[in-house]
């Protein structure tokens, strides 16, 4: 075996490891992401969320097409929080909130463990 083909034979299984690892990594963060999700707690935290939106009870039940946008707004940024992408750009999210919520919020995204970003011209100090 010359030279060049040493190194590109040596460079050739160096990828298929790395591949390898790539994958392995990938069903480790899928299992990790499946597990986390958890099916039978599905109705449990996405009222959680909205909870801690503002809808009560009755603003839950209510068919989303007879809500007005702010509220449907709000069920936008409960899938949103719900599904826990890994990059969450946020923009003015704290639009159509009120006062709980706006607190609600913040301190549901102070342990948001994956990366986010958001702006928001009514809390400077919310800003992150």
């Amino acid at each position: 075996m010359n030279a060049v083909d040493f190194v590109v034979a040596s460079a050739k299984v160096k990828v298929a490891r790395l591949e390898a690892h790539i994958e392995e990594l990938s069903i480790a963060d899928s299992v990790e992401e499946l597990e986390e999700m958890d099916p039978s707690t599905f109705e449990a935290k996405v009222g959680s969320i909205l909870h801690g939106l503002g809808f009560t009870q009755t603003t839950i039940n209510k068919p989303t097409k007879d809500m007005s946008g702010g509220w449907r707004m709000r069920v936008g940024l409960t899938l949103t929080l719900f599904v826990k992408p890994h990059l969450l750009l946020l923009d003015e999210p704290t639009n159509y909130l009120g006062l709980g919520a706006v607190v609600w919020l913040e301190a549901y995204l102070s342990t948001y463990n994956h990366i986010l970003t958001k702006t928001d011209r009514r809390s400077a100090d919310f800003m992150l």
